[in-house]
């Protein structure tokens, strides 16, 4: 599901902001269009991998058991 993204000058935080939604504004048909769906989709895919999580549990146990011998 695209949607369009729609942007307000006047509520912008920051200079650069208020240059976009402006821009936005000025040519309307070339707006921004975000897939919402699309988005949480890859997002789902980038989730961390089994790898990662081994590595940083054997990183853990080796920093445990370094500072008890100490």
């Amino acid at each position: 599901m695209k949607e369009k993204v729609e942007s307000n000058p006047d509520t912008a935080s920051t200079q650069d902001a208020k240059a976009v939604a402006e821009s936005m504004l000025a040519d309307k048909d070339n707006a921004l269009e975000v897939d919402f769906d699309s988005d949480y989709e890859m997002a789902q895919q980038m989730t961390r991998s089994d790898i990662d999580t081994q590595s940083e549990e054997t990183d853990t146990a080796a920093t445990n058991s370094t500072s008890t011998n100490a």
